[in-house]
């Protein structure tokens, strides 16, 4: 082909049913719906979206304003914690009632107040006696006006302060992008003489998703006051990330999940963004905070997000998914909106309760990933206390896992017999397993024979072993294991048809795809405990 003829070529528009045939034959007679992917909203992602999936959606504002939390709890690192966000990029003033009752200096209180009157403010307090609220009796009628921005928890003590709704609760429960929404609807119904003007959401790492959703909460705003006599009132969307998507394992992956959250919320077009810290839940630092709130620059400068009114308009995934949320969180509030409200919110919760159960056995028998948590575990990884928040973070058992064994250590290996190219994938998946619940075995050379694996595990002291093999091979070599059962827990890789034989002989189980992680650690730990490995014999 010359440079003339290349010039020459025009590329035809593909239709969707080419597509789909393509598709079809790729598949290799397996049904188009195997592309499908539920969630936990009841959408499913289809594998194509087109013009003929869309809705109109409402247009976001442009740009956005970056707020930052100091989560200090003395008023001295409070403040300069708050000094240092406020002079290096942070445009709103965040606080999240975490300040001990603790008597304000009157330069500390001159400090405080030029940061309200100088900065927009996005205050969560849960007690009209919080420490913050001092400041009230400092301010003059005309300085109280002067401050605007956001307040949730209590009624705003300023006039010109936006009351918002936070579904902090309900996310952290476990809610899915519905049930957050319907939570916002139900609470603009309850409590319209509030006039709420502002709705703070947490921002998952389901990517599309999160950003469909606060599309979405602008057009059920809309819905739900398109019935007033009034105005319809200006929205104003908050974001932060979600720490309910945060470990204690491997936590430099926060970082990266604060990421894809940050973008999120900002492709969703939120008007002040909020990027929790990746150590925030052991102790953050200066760099972590300000790693948090470089985030949002990063797409403000040098991305150019900024300048662009509505990143996300003209995707038909994105407006798809967005209308589709509209609808079932539409449907959802008119189910619930006649109950009484305490009725309707235990609803809401329960099904939260629901969906953070099916999120947490997705991840234990490994159908869902969490990097460094249940997959690609970092065996150096060091817990050092338990977690004691309510929060529903599925990686919980996973970190209390991991604690246990790392204080009371369990020396375990998993023995590879026969042919390596023929038992790795076994050997990977098991190492991984344990690694995952906070046992690091060690892993022993392939051995010819199960007398010369014997022996390693006899020489070994071993209280703990899996045996990896083929399914043939294990058949001929666990019978000669038998004399180790009485004093080492032994194991084998797969689901072996003999599997419940060998157990009535004295092998005690086996490590196989869609075992619960944290249900078979838990077993062997219970063994470890009572200092008994055989079997229970």
């Amino acid at each position: 082909m010359n440079v003339q003829q290349m010039k020459d070529i025009q590329f035809q528009d593909i239709q969707e049913q080419q597509w789909m045939d393509a598709a079809f034959a790729a598949l290799k007679g397996k049904s188009m719906d195997s592309l499908i992917t539920p969630t936990p909203e009841g959408i499913d992602l289809q594998p194509l979206y087109s013009t003929n999936k869309v809705a109109e959606v409402e247009e976001s504002r442009e740009g956005w304003k970056i707020a930052q939390t100091s989560l200090a709890t003395t008023i001295s690192t409070f403040l300069q914690e708050t000094k240092e966000a406020l002079a290096n990029g942070v445009e709103v003033f965040g606080y999240a009632s975490t300040l001990a009752n603790e008597q304000w200096t009157d330069a500390d209180m001159m400090q405080l107040k030029q940061y309200i009157l100088n900065y927009p403010i996005m205050w969560d307090i849960q007690s009209t006696n919080d420490p913050i609220l001092q400041i009230i009796q400092s301010l003059t009628e005309e300085e109280k006006s002067s401050v605007h921005g956001t307040i949730s928890g209590i009624e705003s003590p300023f006039p010109n302060v936006e009351h918002a709704i936070t579904t902090e609760k309900i996310h952290l429960k476990g809610a899915s992008a519905v049930e957050e929404l319907t939570y916002v609807l139900l609470q603009l119904a309850n409590q319209q003489e509030a006039r709420f003007q502002a709705v703070r959401l947490h921002v998952d790492t389901h990517f599309f998703m999160e950003i469909a959703k606060l599309r979405a909460m602008r057009i059920l705003w809309k819905a739900f006051h398109s019935t007033d006599q009034h105005d319809i009132p200006a929205l104003t969307i908050e974001s932060t990330t979600s720490v309910r998507s945060f470990s204690k394992l491997d936590e430099h992956v926060n970082l990266l999940r604060a990421g894809n959250e940050t973008l999120a919320m900002v492709l969703g077009g939120s008007d002040v963004i909020h990027t929790t810290a990746y150590n925030v839940l052991t102790t953050t630092d200066a760099k972590s905070r300000r790693l948090a709130k470089n985030m949002g620059l990063i797409l403000r400068e040098e991305a150019g997000l900024s300048g662009i009114t509505d990143a996300a308009n003209g995707s038909y995934a994105i407006e798809a998914l967005t209308e589709e949320l509209v609808k079932k969180s539409w449907e959802l509030f008119l189910q619930l909106v006649d109950l009484p409200f305490t009725a309707a919110q235990e609803e809401l919760f329960h099904r939260a309760t629901a969906l953070h159960e099916k999120r947490e056995q997705a991840l234990f028998t490994r159908k869902s990933s969490m990097v460094g948590v249940n997959q690609y575990a970092n065996p150096s990884d060091e817990i050092k206390s338990l977690s004691t928040e309510k929060t529903n973070r599925v990686a919980i058992p996973f970190e209390s896992l991991r604690y246990y064994f790392s204080k009371n250590p369990l020396k375990a290996a998993v023995v590879q017999i026969g042919e390596l190219k023929a038992i790795k994938v076994r050997t990977d998946f098991v190492v991984g397993f344990l690694q995952a619940g906070g046992v690091v075995p060690n892993i022993s050379q392939v051995f010819e024979t199960a007398e010369m694996a014997q022996k390693f595990i006899e020489e070994g002291s071993y209280d703990y072993v899996v045996l990896s093999a083929t399914d043939d091979d294990l058949t001929n070599f666990v019978p000669v294991f038998s004399s180790l059962f009485k004093q080492t827990i032994v194991e084998i890789a797969g689901k072996h048809p003999q599997l419940e034989k060998w157990k009535q002989d004295g092998l005690h189980g086996a490590i196989y795809i869609g075992q619960s992680i944290p249900a078979k650690m838990k077993e062997i730990q219970a063994l470890t405990e009572g200092g008994n490995t055989s079997n229970g014999k």
